[in-house]
């Protein structure tokens, strides 16, 4: 495809020399369907036709940024123009590298990864960032990121970049401020909500690209087998009629749990299984809120409450789970026993499915219910970004990498994900509104170890009668006052 479209472009410009072609004030940059209106039609069209679908664009709209080529910069720059960022389309960017990396061959960069690249797709893009740039990848496998990663530095071991997967804000302890990697922030590929929600004292300390192939957002997958044989609606039906709620959520839960089996919490079929953390922060609730660097007690929120009586009552009656991991996921629901559940979009892809025995053309995926007809719906996920850790090495270099190890571009996507249609699933639900997100913060991750406050008090709301909720409610906001007291502190005295 990449070999296609630079003959394209090479024909475009022996026509412009002959005075064949369009002139830049007829041409209407970043319509890339043609149809004389820039919208979302036209970045998911653009990134098809990047990852190498057989899609028709309009090669010269679809080249915002005019440097001839159409990638991930101009798929970047599109979706930035259509969240209302003050930027222009079909106006020359200017130079991203602020830094010559060849300065920096023959240095080596260290980066701790819970899954090392042999495993996954990164394996081709690391090789390729290696003879590149002739900068060496070590990667060192860790577990729990922050207790690990803080034992190798204060042993005197160098880590230069670390992934923070639902690690905000523990991973403070471990990281330092971006601006020792020496980034281009106005380079068009970085996700600027990132930056701006990892600021603290005006200084980031987690980056992210737009289009990421990391990158995560809460969505539902289902067996379209099971939902079948149980004769219940999909949620595309419901949501064609315009009733894709919670309430239409667990009425599918409902259904495959009346299959033939032995149906309980431990037997081969449960209806649904369910992320709380997803659920609430789909509505915009959730545990802790965070703002402008500080935390606070999201159970304030009147709403936290309804919701959590909400859940409480699907619930009951059916057989369910409320910790819906990447692990239970992988053991229940890729193996036929779920009917319908709460994901991650990261689980559409085939390094997460190891071992998956059900067809993958069996599985559906869709967007998150409404809390009830009418309602918003937010974006929600861990905070996912990288950073530079302390007493880094060679803290250039590793921005260096990461420019590269985050683009794309560099990603043979076309062999990533377990059907097509979910690769565009993926690229299109990933696009993360900002004006209507809400992140989460894990207790295994996030803040258990700062403040002692465990998922499961509140999480146990939703499998308890209701007036248990009324009785309990109180105790466990005054938890989560004194947890942000904890939380607050911590984020000052490490990021002064």
């Amino acid at each position: 495809m990449k070999k296609v479209l630079s003959v394209i472009l090479s024909i475009i410009i022996v026509l412009c020399a002959f005075g064949i072609t369009a002139s830049a004030d007829s041409i209407k940059y970043g319509d890339s369907n043609d149809d004389n209106t820039i919208d979302n039609k036209d970045y998911a069209v653009l990134m098809q036709y990047i990852n190498g679908w057989n899609v028709t664009i309009n090669v010269s709209s679809s080249d915002v940024n005019i440097d001839n080529i159409v990638d991930n910069k101009d798929y970047a720059l599109l979706m930035q123009y259509l969240n209302g960022w003050d930027v222009k389309l079909g106006e020359k960017q200017p130079n991203p590298n602020t830094v010559n990396p060849e300065d920096y061959r023959g240095t080596t960069v260290t980066f701790a990864t819970t899954v090392l690249s042999q495993t996954n797709e990164a394996g081709p893009v690391i090789e390729g960032f290696e003879k590149k740039y002739g900068i060496a990848v070590n990667e060192i496998l860790v577990g729990d990121n922050i207790n690990e990663i803080a034992g190798k530095i204060a042993s005197g071991v160098n880590v230069d970049i670390m992934c923070c997967k639902g690690d905000f804000p523990a991973a403070l302890a471990v990281l330092q401020p971006l601006t020792i990697a020496k980034l281009n922030y106005n380079d068009p590929i970085w996700d600027k909500n990132m930056f701006d929600f990892s600021s603290l004292n005006g200084k980031p300390y987690l980056c992210n690209t737009i289009g990421n192939i990391w990158a995560e957002n809460a969505c539902v997958l289902y067996s379209k087998n099971m939902l079948n044989q149980a004769q219940c609606y999909t949620p595309e039906e419901y949501d064609h009629v315009g009733k894709w709620t919670w309430d239409s959520f667990f009425e599918i839960a409902t259904c495959v749990d009346k299959l033939d089996g032995d149906i309980g919490y431990y037997s081969d079929i449960q209806g649904c299984y369910i992320s709380v953390e997803d659920m609430l922060g789909s509505v915009g609730c959730g545990v802790y809120s965070y703002n402008d660097g500080k935390f606070s007690n999201g159970l304030n929120n009147n709403f936290h409450k309804e919701a959590i009586h909400k859940l409480a009552k699907l619930y009951r009656g059916i057989s369910a789970s409320s910790s819906a991991t990447f692990d239970t996921v992988r053991n229940t629901f890729f193996k036929g026993k779920v009917g319908i559940c709460i994901a991650n979009t990261q689980m559409l892809k085939k390094c997460e499915v190891r071992g998956a025995t059900i067809d993958w053309f069996d599985i559906g995926f869709y967007k998150m219910p409404a809390y009830e007809t009418g309602y918003q719906v937010n974006d929600t996920n861990r905070v996912v970004g990288w950073g530079i850790c302390r007493g880094s090495d060679n803290p250039v270099g590793a921005g260096i990498f990461l420019r590269y190890y985050l683009d794309v571009n560099n990603y043979d996507v076309s062999n990533s994900f377990i059907t097509t249609a979910a690769e565009n699933f993926f690229f299109t639900s990933t696009a993360i509104d900002y004006e209507k997100y809400t992140p989460y913060f894990t207790y295994e991750y996030s803040t258990q170890n700062l403040t002692g406050f465990y998922e499961y008090d509140w999480e146990e709301l939703t499998r308890i009668p209701e007036d248990y909720i009324n009785r309990d409610y109180p105790v466990l906001s005054t938890h989560v006052d004194d947890a942000c007291n904890i939380l607050n502190k911590f984020v000052e005295k490490n990021t002064h």
